[in-house]
């Protein structure tokens, strides 16, 4: 018997400490992941088989798990001594007597799934319940007895839907379709009314165990069956066979009591103990059989009460399956084996175990040579495995484990960089101390040329047989006995080249790190040009593929594809694990690459399909701690780092292990069941609801979840979903593998919730059942009460607006009325001071004139009557001033023109200056304030005083410029100018600043010497627009 050891997957342990080499310093990618070689110790043997656990700690509400059941749509059934679980490999829902009436008593006891795919539980209190329509029930047995409020040990059933309840006392039940129950006990055939066991073998016949005592189901009735030796030898518990007969443990015979387990086979009428010779101590009381179960492969489980958990292997013979636990501390209950051959445990402290053969094989590292790693591997043609080490030497492995071989070099010919089996059997080792060749058991060196001792980190064979190394005195060719170095006169760096591979045509290319890529072309070698050459320079590892495409990795660009001079890349943000790759290996159609995180394949065609659209996720399958890895990080530094055995498995160096898996194990991928939505949330609370119902809230909600699941047991966390809120969400959300969806203050309405899940493959499945979700508006949220309330609103803003409107009209027929008074006002001032103060000063003049005649020869009179005479002129010329600026019927900007005209023709005249008038034709009725007529005037006026005395003119051009409501009035002339002070001190220019200022309007003037002068008074015309005169 082997002893299978359990070991817990590592992450990436702690950094080693900095080692130094005789010849050198490691390179950054060796000491890089040379860091996996600290932390944790790895085992000496890895096990055949991966543990997982649960307890409390990770949502359990018990410990105890007491019986399992896989349900038809994918979750695992528990039921414990906290009521009935729900596993969906990620999550646990718990259903008790809180949240499920039906359920009277937490603890369940048995489940059980039957033909028809339904799934039954038994509790404590001799409830027998049925999962329907998302919830559980509780079915009523009708009958005298039925279980007496004896607890359900164990369901079975029969092809026609009748179940079997063995109870605790109650004998054993047969329940038909309708509920009626018949019992049966020492009368009928039953041994005793405790029965610890009841089942049907895939030949459809009825067992049953009864206080240690084995009986069959008849045509009518029960029958007792005699093991072969004493009748008295208890029966533990029993397991359908896949022959279609039955198992059976039975205790064995002791002086101190029944101790020890054998197996036996019942099987077409014969009794046989195939399993025999058994690796438990047969007198300790711990090697007594809890639960035995034969699986889909063929292997025998039989879990003992403290003594450990045990399988047989029809090829290998007895294991002890190990949990890095004391085996007392192991007591199993119940076993079950899944769709996917895992096996689960339920224990009676440790809660819910997983079992399942390890896909990855795992050869440790000795452990007197650690913290060294495995940084290269090689197989031949014979199936004979290599591994070099980065300074443990060459190791090869055979049975009894890694086997040193010794190299004669020093120091360095310990740091083994690359390996190479060759076609003839021939294994070549590139270390740190240069190249040597393995025959037999011998190590030598190839050829005594020099550029052989360099550092070797690159090996390739080519299609002719000849070997290239890549060394740091350049790229060597043994050919035969003739040795050629290709360095710096056939074009290359002198560097050692990381990777070496052929093209279809035969021509080689060589990566060197730093340099990028090489292309043969007859004796030299030339760059390859690329329309992005920084890709190439830190390339791992290359292929060529059938089509002529050559893939590469890179350590921190990703992955390459190069395709007539143009670099495709791949990188995290595409869905890598990591832009940090090393190894890599066709295989099929896929390509497996090693990484600082995992180990994975891609599909190269459906990478180049997608290369396209930047956003899109490429699919990856990913090999992790998980599934067997020792450590996440690989180790390598050139290539060959891995190699593919002669039986097609794969070979890839893993921190302080060689790992190795057959790929194909991997090609199916996990199958993925239609998503449902286990919960709803409002408002953080949950909601009743039951799944295939709508759900149904009123509206004022902050906050909706839905809560999803896609059971998966094996690897939920490879799940990815997406989801839509028809009525809201035009495409649906991408969520990758989270397992809520929010939402936030949905207004009323009809929606419908759809769901997406979607394994590695990226083949999406939708929910069978959309969930509809309703939200009732409220009162005031009604489509009747809110169209009630547009129409009283709209009312009420309409009765305001002609209420409003009715006052403005009042407010404007008053204005309009004190407005007329004024304007009637105005008239008449203007008409008393035009009629009697103007026919005063025409008396006045005329007297004068008289006087002016009548005292010619009196010198000083006439000069007085002349000045008499010229003043009262000059009052009159400014009574019709004012009388024209208060007369409401010249407020307009057409009566402003005439006047300023007639002033400006009579003044400059005098003066002898010509006026030019430029306006226009027909002036538009723009209504002027009597204010703004008379500030504008006298600005005018004075404006051409200004001309008059100081401007040394001979024309003047007055112009006028409509700009829709504003208008602009220039006066220029063609005098001496002058330069204009900013601060004037004169009262003439500041006036007319001020009186365009007063308006809101503005003065600007404009001046050169030599050049004239032009000022420019600009008057918006609907600020200063007269009221309407009524007349």
């Amino acid at each position: 018997m082997k002893r299978i050891a359990r070991s817990t997957p590592q992450t990436h342990p702690g950094p080693s400490p900095r080692r130094q080499h005789p010849r050198g310093r490691l390179t950054a990618a060796c000491l890089l992941l040379g860091s996996l070689a600290q932390g944790p110790a790895v085992h000496e043997l890895y096990p055949d088989y991966l543990w997982r656990s649960w307890d409390t700690d990770h949502g359990l509400p018990s410990p105890r798990i007491n019986a399992l059941a896989l349900a038809p749509d994918g979750f695992l059934w528990l039921a414990t001594a906290a009521g009935l679980v729900r596993f969906d490999g990620l999550d646990f829902t718990t259903y008790n007597a809180s949240n499920t009436p039906a359920l009277g008593d937490n603890r369940v006891l048995s489940l059980h799934r039957d033909r028809s795919n339904r799934l039954w539980a038994g509790t404590a209190d001799g409830r027998l319940l049925q999962w329907q329509n998302g919830q559980w029930t509780r079915l009523s047995l009708h009958g005298e007895r039925a279980t007496q409020g004896r607890s359900i040990l164990a369901i079975a059933d029969e092809p026609d839907g009748t179940l079997w309840l063995a109870t605790d006392g109650a004998g054993l039940l047969r329940v038909d379709p309708t509920g009626k129950t018949e019992t049966f006990g020492p009368a009928q055939g039953v041994p005793s009314l405790t029965v610890n066991q009841v089942l049907r073998d895939l030949s459809n016949r009825v067992w049953a165990v009864a206080r240690g005592r084995l009986c069959l189901k008849t045509d009518q009735n029960w029958m007792e069956l005699h093991l072969p030796g004493a009748s008295d030898v208890p029966v533990r518990t029993i397991a359908p066979a896949r022959n279609g007969g039955l198992w059976v443990a039975t205790l064995t015979s002791h002086p101190m009591g029944s101790r020890g387990t054998h197996l036996w086979l019942y099987q077409n009428g014969a009794w046989s103990e195939p399993l025999a010779p058994y690796p438990w101590p047969q007198e300790s009381t711990r090697s007594r059989a809890q639960a035995i179960w034969e699986d889909a492969a063929g292997r025998v489980w039989c879990a003992t009460a403290g003594g450990g958990v045990f399988v047989y292997e029809p090829d290998q013979g007895w294991a002890e399956v190990s949990a890095d636990l004391p085996p007392a501390q192991l007591q199993v209950l119940c076993l079950l084996e899944d769709e996917q051959g895992t096996i689960w445990i339920g224990t009676r402290t440790l809660g819910l175990l997983q079992v399942r053969p390890r896909p990855v094989t795992a050869l440790p590292l000795p452990s007197q040579h650690r913290p060294h790693v495995f940084l290269c591997a090689a197989a031949d043609a014979r199936g004979r495995i290599w591994a070099g080490t980065d300074g443990a030497g060459l190791f090869e492995w055979d049975q009894q484990g890694w086997k040193a071989v010794n190299i004669d070099g020093g120091p360095a010919s310990r740091y083994i960089a690359v390996l190479l089996a060759d076609r003839s059997g021939t294994l070549w080792i590139g270390t740190f101390g240069g190249l040597y060749r393995l025959q037999g058991q011998q190590c030598e060196r190839p050829s005594p040329d020099p550029a052989l001792e360099q550092t070797t980190t690159a090996l390739y064979e080519d299609r002719m047989g000849r070997i290239w190394a890549g060394t740091r005195s350049g790229l060597v060719c043994l050919d035969n006995h003739e040795t050629r170095v290709y360095a710096t006169e056939a074009g290359l760096p002198l560097t050692p080249a990381r990777a070496i591979t052929e093209d279809p045509d035969g021509r080689l290319w060589v990566a060197f790190p730093g340099e990028g890529l090489f292309r043969q072309e007859g004796e030299t070698f030339e760059p390859v040009q690329v329309t992005n050459p920084a890709t190439l320079r830190n390339i791992r590892g290359m292929t060529f593929d059938a089509r002529g495409r050559l893939w590469f990795t890179t350590l921190g660009d990703g992955l390459g594809c190069l395709i007539d001079g143009h670099v495709h890349s791949w990188t995290s943000a595409n869905g890598l694990p990591t832009d940090h790759l090393l190894a890599l290996i066709p295989s099929g159609d896929r390509l497996w690459i090693s990484s600082e995180n995992g180990i994975f394949a891609v599909r190269p065609d459906e990478l180049l399909a997608r290369s396209t659209n930047t956003a899109t996720r490429i699919r990856v399958f990913r090999l992790t701690p998980r599934d067997g890895l020792p450590f996440k990080v690989c180790t390598g530094i050139g290539q060959p780092g891995a190699t593919t055995t002669p039986d097609g498995a794969l070979l890839f160096p893993n921190g302080a292990a060689l790992v190795r898996f057959q790929p194909e194990l991997f090609l199916e991928q996990p199958r993925v069941r239609p998503p449902r939505v286990v919960a709803v949330r409002i408002d953080g609370q949950l909601h009743p609801w039951t799944p295939g119902n709508p759900v149904e809230v009123i509206s004022g909600a902050v906050s909706y979840e839905f809560q999803y699941t896609s059971p998966h047991l094996l690897a939920p966390d490879r799940i990815r979903y997406r989801y839509q809120l028809e009525g809201l969400d035009r495409q649906p959300v991408e969520a990758g593998p989270r397992r809520v969806a929010f939402y936030n203050r949905l207004p009323p309405g009809h929606y419908t919730f759809r769901l997406w899940a979607a394994g590695p493959d990226e083949t999406w499945v939708e929910a069978a059942l959309p969930l509809p979700l309703t939200i009732h508006p409220r009162w005031w949220e009604r489509r009747s009460i809110q169209t009630a309330g547009v129409l009283a609103l709209t009312a009420l803003i309409s009765l305001t607006v002609w209420r409003w409107e009715r006052n403005r009209s009042r407010r404007r027929m008053e204005q309009l009325r004190w407005q007329r008074a004024m304007d009637l006002e105005r008239q008449r001032i203007a008409r008393d001071i035009h009629d009697d103060l103007g026919s005063g000063l025409t008396e006045i003049i005329l007297l004068s004139d008289t006087l002016r005649e009548e005292t010619s020869h009196q010198p000083a009179s006439h000069r007085l009557a002349e000045e008499i005479a010229t003043c009262a002129r000059r009052l009159t010329r400014a009574m019709d001033e004012v009388v024209w600026a208060i007369n409401p019927r010249h407020d307009t900007l057409e009566s402003l023109l005439t006047y300023l005209n007639r002033f400006a023709q009579d003044h400059l005249n005098r003066a002898g200056i010509r006026c030019r008038w430029d306006v226009p034709l027909e002036v538009p009725p723009v209504p002027l304030s009597a204010e703004t007529r008379h500030h504008l005037y006298l600005a005018c006026k004075e404006a051409l005083n200004n001309v008059v005395k100081h401007s040394g003119a001979s024309e003047v051009w007055v112009r006028l410029q409509l700009n829709g409501v504003a208008f602009e009035l220039s006066i220029e002339d063609n005098g001496r100018g002058f330069n204009p002070d900013p601060n004037p001190t004169g009262n003439g220019l500041r006036n007319m600043q001020q009186r365009l200022s007063e308006i809101g309007g503005t003065c600007s003037i404009q001046s050169r010497p030599g050049q004239g002068t032009r000022v420019h008074f600009y008057i918006t015309a609907s600020r200063h627009a007269a009221h309407p005169n009524p007349h």
